[in-house]
């Protein structure tokens, strides 16, 4: 549902304005996450294999039933960003392409979850459990789009309390990360190292709350993130061995993201997100 697959990956392709078979595609997709998508605990699950879902790593026994809260973070955001795009441009569409009754509850229940787990927790930890809900693996910024999930849900839904909560778990990353100048636990293959992912994270949710409010302090703190999640995007081209792979094909490295400091991976893209955060700080600031 999120990290690297899922709702934005639909979220894309709607904009793309697709031909037929693509958006039958999408809509396919979207009927089954509807259907089958959330697990006992209110999250999503993992993923899902056919109609089994798919619990933790299967290359780590011991993580079974683990859940990155990560995944649910971008599924919610993505999801609720699909359903507003679907209701702004093709009137009863939910119809048109036979979704099951009550399908906007389903992903309600993701939103329900995160609150759940905050006010238990003050907290929403790195994994969680898919059958409970509970934290397994705790402390991260794993959760760093949460806050806007939850200020796109409290429009969608019209419940303030999402908000609300939005804003308070904002103010808890806020002291416990970003004024630290690092973030973590954003990928769920690189432990709690600082990454570039939760980071950019941030910048979306402070941007969604920002115009969820009209208040300048979530505008502030989406440019002092902003600013932070620059020091990952390399500013130069690197001179690579003439006669390295990269120094033969001429690949350059300026504009490179660098995913997080096990991987030490850079590519031409923000991992999952299309930046449009940063386009929208850019408009509202100059």
């Amino acid at each position: 549902p999120g990290w690297t697959g899922g709702f934005q990956m639909l979220y894309g392709a709607l904009l793309s304005q697709p031909d037929s078979l693509t958006k039958s595609r999408v809509m396919r997709n979207l009927r089954f996450a509807f259907e089958n998508a959330v697990a006992p605990s209110g999250f999503f699950w993992e993923a899902i294999e056919g109609r089994t879902p798919v619990a933790g790593d299967l290359r780590r026994p011991h993580t079974h039933n683990w859940h990155l809260v990560r995944r649910s973070a971008d599924g919610l955001f993505y999801a609720l960003l699909v359903m507003q795009h679907l209701d702004r441009t093709e009137n009863g569409w939910a119809k048109v392409y036979n979704m099951p009754n009550g399908y906007q509850d389903s992903i309600k229940k993701v939103a329900d979850a995160f609150v759940k787990l905050w006010r238990q927790e003050q907290q929403l930890g790195q994994f969680v459990n898919n059958h409970t809900g509970n934290i397994i693996v705790g402390g991260s910024a794993c959760g760093s789009l949460v806050p806007g999930a939850l200020a796109l849900a409290a429009k969608y839904y019209v419940l303030p309390h999402y908000l609300e909560v939005a804003k308070d778990m904002m103010r808890y990353y806020d002291s416990a990360f970003i004024c630290k100048g690092y973030t973590t636990g954003g990928p769920g293959d690189a432990l709690q190292n600082p990454d570039s992912e939760s980071t950019y994270s941030f910048v979306e949710s402070a941007m969604t709350l920002y115009e969820a409010t009209g208040t300048t302090a979530w505008l502030d703190m989406a440019g002092r993130i902003a600013t932070q999640f620059a020091t990952w995007v390399s500013s130069y081209n690197y001179r690579f061995p003439a006669s390295s792979a990269f120094g033969r094909l001429g690949i350059l490295s300026n504009g490179a993201v660098w995913a997080n400091t096990q991987n030490k991976h850079g590519s031409p893209n923000i991992c999952t997100h299309g930046g449009l955060g940063l386009l929208k700080l850019y408009i509202a600031t100059n």
